[in-house]
């Protein structure tokens, strides 16, 4: 984060992930995967006198995940559940989201921490070709309610929420 002025300050969120670095495998998908996002973000300091600097910001994001080769189970557009042994991957994600966070850092400490919550809307795309081996199964009965989104292909626009904490070290 940098601050422009009292009030303003901009900061940006660079992501890279490969399956030859991630040392956790991403649920339902077996193979190789690459991931990239960007995140930048303006902040507006709702105290800007305060020790404790309270902050409302606006982010937009984008994402871009792709997949060779990997394995796995999805929902299709109709809401029917496949398994597959070989596919490609693709999904990108985009929206904007609206944040309130607080900065626990004093400027003269080397280490702080800054908690975020947010809201927002998205768009996400998901799409699998090149698929081997496909075939119908039955749902999933348990697990997290969130899950089934997680790898139904199509396009959608959906709301966003968004928690992240953010660990400061001065060097």
């Amino acid at each position: 984060m940098r601050k422009i002025n009292e009030r303003w300050w901009v900061g940006t969120e660079l992501a890279y992930g490969t399956s030859k670095i991630t040392p956790v495998s991403i649920d339902h998908f077996e193979g190789k995967n690459r991931i990239f996002e960007i995140k930048p973000e303006v902040f507006y300091s709702l105290a800007p006198q305060s020790r404790l600097k309270h902050f409302v910001s606006a982010e937009v994001f984008y994402l871009n995940q792709i997949g060779k080769e990997i394995s796995g189970k999805y929902y299709d557009e109709n809401d029917v559940y496949y398994s597959f042994s070989s596919a490609d991957y693709k999904r990108t994600k985009y929206g904007l989201n609206i944040n309130y966070s607080i900065l626990l850092h004093k400027e003269s400490s080397w280490f702080g921490f800054m908690p975020k919550i947010g809201f927002g809307i998205r768009q996400r795309n998901i799409s699998y070709n090149n698929m081997i081996g496909r075939e119908e199964e039955d749902a999933p009965r348990d697990g997290l309610p969130f899950d089934y989104h997680l790898n139904q292909q199509g396009s959608n626009l959906r709301f966003n929420f968004n928690v992240d904490m953010k660990f400061i070290f001065k060097f």
